[in-house]
């Protein structure tokens, strides 16, 4: 597979141009882990051309007044982590059209040992790219915890969750939840742990939450569970439907139908991906 030469990935952030970034983007395509599903094979991917042109608008219309948006990811998704800033920007600006959509990706569990090393090197991937931070105290204190699990149930789960009480609270959520995990260096497959970021991100909103009471909901209520596995079937439709295997990806549904907003803009922050929603015809 290509991959951005060492001279363009040395730059440091500040002397990256958006050009520049775009162009690296462009020229690479980086797999992370894979997961077969009943109905399809999915992967966390940096492919800004991870779609079809069959259903992708070539003509680049802009939002038209009924459009959605609809944001396929997994929390543990590290190229959806890269995407996070545009994500934020979205969700300030055209949060009452905005529905995150996880695609279970990462929710079976499996030792975090396993892929640590793989991790590791996207991980730097990312951060050379896009900027996004991985402190020691991830790679160290998560991806190197002796034991430790790596699953994205308790957090998928705690989304949902936040969500019916107010779909607002689902992406403030997920950006605590990854700055949480590869800021702050918590284990956010851990149920506790997540729940923890749950009520600091309802706190914050002014809601009220228990987070005993959370805690349990999030790994032993049937109802929940259930809910959950319906929004992860919704994404995998969705992914099935466009024909695409990769997240993160952002959605725009209308009357002219369904296209992916431009890949690249998804890493470029939330100016480039504003402009790629408001793209004229």
């Amino acid at each position: 597979m290509p991959s951005a030469s060492a001279a363009a990935v040395a730059l440091p952030r500040s002397t990256v141009s958006t050009k520049t970034c775009a162009a690296m983007i462009r020229s690479s395509i980086y797999p992370l882990i894979l997961r077969n599903t009943d109905a399809h094979r999915m992967v966390c991917v940096f492919d800004p051309g991870n779609t079809r042109s069959a259903w992708h608008d070539e003509k680049g219309h802009a939002m038209t007044p009924n459009a959605r948006l609809s944001y396929l990811f997994d929390p543990l998704c590290g190229w959806c982590y890269a995407a996070a800033p545009a994500l934020k920007r979205v969700a300030e600006i055209h949060g009452d059209r905005l529905r995150l959509m996880p695609t279970g990706l990462f929710v079976e569990p499996r030792p975090v040992a396993a892929i640590a090393d793989h991790a590791s090197k996207n991980d730097s991937r990312i951060q050379n790219l896009t900027g996004q931070p991985f402190t020691e105290g991830y790679h160290q204190g998560v991806m190197r915890a002796r034991g430790g699990i790596f699953s994205s149930m308790a957090l998928t789960r705690a989304l949902v969750a936040l969500g019916q009480i107010d779909p607002v609270l689902e992406p403030r959520f997920l950006h605590a939840a990854q700055t949480a995990r590869y800021v702050g260096g918590q284990d956010t497959s851990r149920a506790d742990v997540v729940a923890g970021i749950a009520l600091q991100v309802a706190r914050l909103s002014h809601v009220g939450v228990d987070q005993a009471g959370f805690l349990a909901r999030i790994t032993d209520d049937p109802a929940l569970e259930v809910e959950t596995d319906r929004r992860i079937a919704e994404g995998q439709a969705l992914m099935s439907t466009l024909g695409i295997r990769g997240v993160p990806q952002l959605i725009v549904t209308d009357d002219r139908g369904a296209r992916a907003v431009d890949g690249q803009a998804l890493y470029t922050g939330g100016d480039a991906v504003l402009a790629a929603l408001n793209k004229p015809a």
